[in-house]
């Protein structure tokens, strides 16, 4: 049996996890969503949460949720953060835990 590691790059967790969900693996699907937490960073929270939202995985959207309330303001400047989708950022945008201010949000969303 193979070992999977505790945390990986998040472009190739995106990628086990889209397969995990094509061919039903849910025990791979699972380790790999525990792995993207360890993984979480400013650039790419975003993509992990939607990721998260689009395979209904509760507890990485949980993860993903409290780490970008906590650093929203260097996640809106990062390339990843212009990529979310329209959905994503209404989620975002209705959140009342985020760490800034509505001015600052509203800035960072139109440039």
């Amino acid at each position: 049996m193979g070992v999977i590691p505790t945390s990986i790059k998040a472009d190739l967790g995106l990628e086990l996890l889209d397969l995990a969900r094509r061919y039903w693996l849910k025990t791979y699907e699972e380790y790999t969503g525990m792995a993207l937490v360890s993984s979480l960073s400013n650039e790419n929270a975003l993509s992990i949460l939607c990721a998260s939202l689009l395979y209904d995985m509760t507890e990485l959207e949980a993860a993903c949720w409290k780490f970008i309330d906590l650093f929203i303001r260097e996640i809106i400047c990062t390339a990843s953060f212009t990529d979310i989708d329209s959905n994503t950022l209404c989620k975002l945008v209705q959140r009342d835990g985020l760490k800034i201010t509505e001015m600052d949000l509203f800035y960072g969303v139109i440039t």
